[in-house]
């Protein structure tokens, strides 16, 4: 990735570079120029999840959910019946 924007330009669009077009071509990846960033810090990650799969977490938030939207209603319930009572 050590090629940097302005021969990338050339390569691609000018022609008195055409020959070595093929010299960047191979780093493309689906026809893009990857972008490269800083990988988060080590202290950031929550390493217990990383064998959970999406699936699973997406589950686990929707039963989360379905409980306190159950305790919120009977919560409310409760409220409307002491209050008629």
């Amino acid at each position: 990735m050590d090629v940097n924007c302005c021969k990338r330009y050339c390569y691609n669009f000018c022609p008195c570079f055409k020959h070595r077009k093929s010299e960047v071509d191979y780093k493309y990846l689906g026809e893009r120029w990857p972008e490269i960033t800083d990988a988060p810090d080590p202290t950031l990650i929550i390493w217990n999840n990383l064998g959970i799969d999406q699936c699973s977490r997406c589950i686990r938030g929707f039963l989360i959910y379905l409980v306190l939207f159950v305790v919120v209603v009977l919560g409310f319930v409760g409220i409307v019946f002491a209050y008629n009572y």
